[in-house]
């Protein structure tokens, strides 16, 4: 593990890393999550009309203040009050470009492990209804608007993806959003 992590392979964030031969669990998640960014980054070497850009949590380059916390740390409020601020850390940042279009999406990725509720009554930060509210927060104040500098392109919103480890629970991930009332405008897109 420390091997892994010295050579940038496992994030370096303190609650994805693990010194327990039994906690395969946080090695799964790193291997979802830079299985999808090679994919991602594949995308521009099958086609020369696509590029693409990202950031994740053991993205060195991108630090704000204390090098533990990541860039992409998003701080939001429900309201003016600074007693309602919340933190989400997105699990990626990504970017892909069109050429022929001339148009650049920001997504923001979340690895879904299937360990975490879809809907609790506590509304706790785990909670997937709860990451979307918390998003969509994130929208309505374009805090998201700070990565046209590391992306260096304009953005007029973004994309939420769910990545999940299986079948089941991305069907249980389809029910939950279809079901939820629309609070954003969603506008279908000539980007492909």
């Amino acid at each position: 593990m420390e091997l892994l992590q010295n050579w940038k392979i496992l994030s370096d964030h303190a609650t994805c890393i693990t010194d327990k031969n039994n906690e395969s669990f946080f090695i799964s998640y790193d291997l979802l999550v830079n299985w999808f960014f090679i994919h991602l980054i594949q995308i521009g070497g099958d086609n020369p009309q696509i590029s693409t850009q990202h950031l994740t949590t053991s993205s060195h380059n991108f630090r704000e203040g204390n090098t533990d916390v990541p860039f992409f740390q998003e701080h939001y409020t429900k309201d003016d009050s600074s007693e309602n601020t919340h933190t989400i850390i997105p699990d990626g940042v990504f970017t892909i470009s069109d050429k022929l279009y001339k148009k650049t999406p920001l997504f923001f990725l979340e690895v879904d492990m299937s360990t975490e509720t879809l809907v609790n009554t506590q509304r706790g930060p785990g909670d997937a209804r709860q990451k979307i509210i918390n998003y969509q927060s994130i929208f309505r104040s374009c805090h998201y608007k700070r990565y046209k500098k590391v992306f260096k392109t304009e953005f007029n919103g973004f994309r939420l993806l769910f990545l999940t480890n299986c079948f089941v629970r991305m069907k249980a991930m389809c029910d939950l959003v279809t079901g939820m009332p629309l609070e954003l405008t969603i506008r279908n897109s000539t980007f492909s």
